[in-house]
């Protein structure tokens, strides 16, 4: 074409030449399919976020994954089942944790004790005006041999505080004080409590600083601790358990009466589950007449349980006055407990008592299930942190397997590396089958990995422990 300032340029459409006929065929459906192609992945790139993965021809919309925690439980079947999963797994991994105590809690035999407790005050007068006097409650406490040892009374008391006596960590028989003043006196707090932490640091001595004015009456209540817990037993367990010394623990308890069904040819087995015939003294123990026959066993261990008492706290009283001998504001008392002889391992203390090697071989068996029991445990908090971290971030976690499993496919071909962009590794790993199996495979192959390094570094020490006994 011409005009008046010259030829006009002719704009020509791309594709098929002029005066050529419409494609039909095969490249007409080729081309179609190739634009139907293009405006999909378009769509699908507008509808993705930052940081989500898109397979070619599928669209993701991550809103799901960020919405809060009680969005998903209502409206979410498979999120709610995946806490509840939390939940049974946080109950399966505690009870396996006090088995595996329970298991070797019982570091060597159990020797009874004495404690001196020495209670003493003193009062502090300042040089300076105007300034109240103060006085220093102290609790302290010495352990010895035993109650033939330790004398009883001021005596005790005076010759302690004169040389020192045999002191030992207080911290660990103490688990809660109380003093209780005067309350007309000290107004706001006249009740001041200690409780032992988890964490506690070991002390020798507790001191209590408050204002002096006049002389009064301390009320003290301390509560021993003993480990493992003991607990003192009706007179009706009694018949049945028998005592070496005042109180007992649990576990010893539920052995000693287990024993006497044993003993006594009193267990009866059925398909209905075990029973146990109750006698004259299990009749007592379970305040029945003589019309019951039998009880099942697991109400049996509960009554053995109900007559489990706690230890009562030990309560006293001391005088706070100002004295010239300092001896003779002191209060002393002797208290049981009980310590355990940890220099050997549960074994070796076990053996030295002569036993049999049946007996030995048990504890042997109870002493391998705890270890099992330490590396389930181990197993499972592997898991349950997977389970967490894609709870928190389910985005951040597929994209780090994602990434994770390309590496170990391209690492497997024994061929020169090569950079890989995002296209081509989304490409390969959307169109992979085991995308599905992906959190099954990984979560697996990280817990047995780790099972493995515990299961290794648990027999190292059971092999360090035997060779140092």
């Amino acid at each position: 074409m011409s005009g008046e300032g010259g030829e006009v340029p002719v704009k020509r459409k791309r594709g098929r030449p002029p005066g050529s006929k419409t494609g039909t065929g095969a490249s007409a459906r080729k081309a179609a399919a190739l634009r139907a192609e293009k405006a999909e992945a378009a769509q699908a790139a507008a509808h993705s976020g930052p940081g989500d993965v898109v397979a070619p021809g599928h669209m993701v919309n991550m809103n799901n994954a960020y919405r809060s925690e009680e969005a998903l439980i209502q409206n979410n079947e498979l999120f709610a089942k995946v806490m509840d999963a939390h939940a049974d797994l946080d109950e399966r991994i505690a009870r396996k944790l006090e088995d595996a105590k329970e298991a070797v809690s019982d570091a060597g035999p159990i020797f009874e004790k004495v404690l001196q407790l020495v209670i003493s005050s003193t009062i502090h007068h300042s040089n300076m005006q105007h300034v109240t006097p103060s006085f220093s409650l102290l609790i302290q406490g010495y352990l010895v041999e035993d109650e033939d040892g330790a004398e009883s009374g001021l005596a005790s008391a005076q010759k302690s505080l004169l040389r020192g006596g045999n002191q030992s960590r207080l911290s660990h028989f103490l688990r809660r004080v109380i003093v209780e003043l005067d309350e007309n006196l000290y107004v706001e707090e006249n009740l001041v409590e200690w409780n032992k932490a988890a964490d506690q640091h070991p002390f020798d001595a507790l001191e209590l600083t408050k204002p002096f004015t006049e002389p009064t009456m301390a009320r003290i209540i301390i509560e021993i601790e003993n480990v493992p817990e003991r607990f003192q037993l009706t007179q009706e367990l009694k018949t049945i358990v028998p005592l070496k010394y005042e109180t007992a623990s649990k576990k010893d308890t539920f052995a000693k009466a287990w024993k006497y069904v044993e003993e006594h040819n009193l267990m009866v087995s059925s398909s209905a589950g075990d029973s146990v015939k109750l006698d004259d003294n299990l009749r007592k123990l379970m305040a029945v007449n003589e019309t019951v026959e039998t009880v099942t066993a697991m109400d049996f261990l509960a009554e053995v349980k109900s007559n489990l008492l706690r230890i009562e706290p030990i309560e006293l009283s001391h005088k706070i006055n100002e004295s010239s001998d300092e001896l003779e504001d002191v209060t002393a008392v002797n208290i049981k407990t009980y310590v355990v002889e940890n220099s050997r391992s549960p074994v070796d203390a076990l053996a030295s008592k002569g036993m049999s090697d049946t007996e030995q071989g048990v504890i042997m068996q109870y002493r391998n299930k705890s270890y099992e029991y330490l590396e389930q445990v181990s197993l499972h908090r592997r898991r349950l942190e997977l389970f967490e971290n894609f709870a928190n971030d389910p985005n951040g976690v597929i994209n780090s397997l994602v990434m994770l499993k390309t590496k170990d496919e391209k690492a497997g071909r024994f061929a020169p590396s090569k950079s890989l962009d995002g296209e081509e590794r989304r490409k390969d790993v959307f169109k992979a089958p085991w995308m599905e199996e992906i959190v099954t495979r990984i979560d697996l192959k990280n817990a047995f990995s780790q099972a493995t390094k515990d299961t290794e570094r648990i027999a190292e020490e059971r092999a360090k422990r035997q060779k140092e006994s």
